[in-house]
């Protein structure tokens, strides 16, 4: 059993961001550590969705230190996956810095959520990709294929800013997402550019990807990986039966534990909830209740999976429900725009969706009144000159 390094959640500020993207650097020169996994939002501050350009070449700079050590350490890395508004920026960094001629041929992963049903595009998007670069230099990637675990925030963002929290809101389409990402991944065709790392405890899941990879002749294709401290046993007995396992393990220096504190209540929360595989494998066995209970979800998983909407729910649209209810004199208040839309990005760069008009209007009931006193609108970055004029 390998055991790679995970370093750093986010942060609040460039001073943190600095400090942890030179205890990376300096991890890495340990004899002992092969492969770390890092989160974008761990060594840079503040990324900004609105400026995605931006945010990449930000991101890019420290990355590209990052791939050079791991070159000259012989580090594998590994860019882990939070929030839902980094999913684009970790994907476009990775595919920018592996493209580069420095790093044209190495070694790299990245992870996917399945409980987003973006990652299923992100997928389709990273292969076609990864393929033009092995036709290119012969390298490959690793896609490290994951459920997700940061799902109370994207709904309380989602409530806050009067939009559909981005995972799916069952853990049955959970289950069926991830199904339908292995399935799709485990293939002979797309095997010597890509290893697939099914990141999971349950053994049912675990069971599938390895008897897809032996009837596809993919073995070498498939990593199989868990947590350090989470069903050990499992671990050993996973090692066991296919050779190996792949153990991720926090990391955290002594005064920063409380802050680290957040993590282990999040591993205990997953742990304990109901539906969770590991609260029933304390008691499974072959044909008991609780061993039949988790069968049928995966056999019900493997169904749905060819089903399942792998459409961005983000992106649906939303506003129809709050515009039919405001026609019943039902007030609900209008959603933010998404930052993270391409669309909406594109026309803050232009100027069309905020300055589009000279003088921005007050409207009330759908009318617009321009005749009112107005005030003029300045633009700090450019030594104060007048960009709009509003009422």
């Amino acid at each position: 059993m390998s055991i790679p390094y995970t370093l750093g959640c986010t942060i609040g500020g460039e001073e943190e961001a600095n400090k942890r993207f030179n205890e990376i650097l300096s991890v890495m020169e340990l004899e002992e550590v092969t492969y770390i996994s890092v989160k974008i939002s761990a060594i840079v501050s503040q990324l900004q969705e609105a400026d995605h350009d931006g945010s990449v070449s930000r991101v890019a700079e420290k990355l590209r230190k990052i791939y050079s050590k791991a070159q000259e350490e012989n580090v594998f890395v590994n860019l882990d996956m939070e929030e839902y508004r980094d999913l684009q920026v970790t994907i476009d960094v990775f595919k920018k810095l592996l493209d580069e001629e420095s790093f044209e041929k190495l070694y790299a992963g990245i992870v996917l959520q399945a409980y987003l049903p973006d990652s299923h595009a992100a997928f389709e998007d990273l292969i076609a990709w990864a393929k033009r670069r092995h036709e290119k230099t012969g390298a490959k990637i690793k896609i490290r294929i994951v459920k997700g675990a940061n799902l109370a925030m994207e709904k309380t963002e989602g409530e806050l800013n009067g939009w559909k929290a981005a995972p799916y809101e069952s853990k049955e389409e959970v289950d069926a997402s991830y199904a339908r990402l292995i399935n799709t991944a485990i293939d002979s065709k797309i095997k010597d550019f890509l290893t697939i790392g099914v990141a999971s405890h349950n053994l049912f899941h675990i069971a599938f990807a390895q008897t897809l990879a032996q009837m596809r002749g993919c073995k070498e294709q498939v990593e199989i990986e868990m947590l350090e401290g989470m069903a050990n046993p499992e671990a050993l007995a996973v090692k066991e039966r296919f050779g190996s396992v792949l153990l991720y393990s926090p990391v955290t220096s002594d005064e920063e534990f409380p802050a680290a504190v957040a993590y282990l209540v999040r591993r205990l929360d997953e742990n304990t909830s109901e539906e969770n595989y590991l609260r029933a494998s304390f008691d499974i066995a072959p044909g008991n209740k609780q061993f039949n209970q988790q069968a049928k979800r995966f056999i019900d998983s493997i169904h749905m999976s060819h089903v399942v909407n792998t459409d961005s729910r983000r992106r649906a649209v939303q506003n129809d429900t709050r515009e039919n209810a405001f026609k019943e004199n039902i007030f609900n208040n209008q959603a933010n725009k998404d930052l993270t839309d391409p669309k909406f990005i594109e026309l803050i760069k232009n100027k069309e969706y905020v300055f589009g008009k000279t003088l921005i209007p007050v409207v009330v009931s759908g009318r617009e009144y321009l005749n009112l006193e107005h005030k003029n609108g300045l633009e700090p970055g450019k030594n104060g000159q007048t960009l709009y004029s509003y009422n």
